[in-house]
């Protein structure tokens, strides 16, 4: 269900461009590179799909799923759930801790992907 929200996120999103760059005037496309818009589209949609299904839906269902948990955890033990609740700050500043790192790392692997799709584009334009 939830790769299927996924595809269909990216499919409307990449057919709403695509009808807007149709829109556009022919001075647009004078301007810049084909494979650099081309590989922008291609990410920049992916990333835009991402966020809505992953960024914004995951929280809100991790939410119901820890009050569904504590509930559960409370009817079981509470003195387990206190020992939960003293030890959940640490693993929150192992998360902040390392959140960022992996953020710096897949911006720079975002950045290498779209330099490296534009050139190919362009080396394949040039070619054929």
């Amino acid at each position: 269900m939830d790769a299927n929200l996924e595809q269909r996120i990216l499919t409307g999103l990449r057919q709403k461009l695509y009808e807007h760059i149709q829109s556009l005037s022919l001075d647009f496309f004078m301007g810049g590179q084909t494979g650099a818009l081309m590989q922008r589209i291609l990410s920049e949609t992916t990333t835009v799909q991402r966020l809505l299904t992953q960024v914004l839906l995951t929280p809100v269902v991790d939410a119901i799923v820890l009050v569904i948990v504590i509930s559960y955890l409370l009817a079981l033990s509470w003195q387990m759930t206190v020992v939960l609740f003293v030890l959940a700050p640490l693993t929150v500043l192992m998360f902040r801790f390392t959140s960022g790192k992996l953020q710096q790392g897949a911006l720079g692997i975002n950045l290498s992907s779209r330099e490296l799709g534009s050139e190919l584009e362009e080396t394949i334009q040039r070619h054929f």
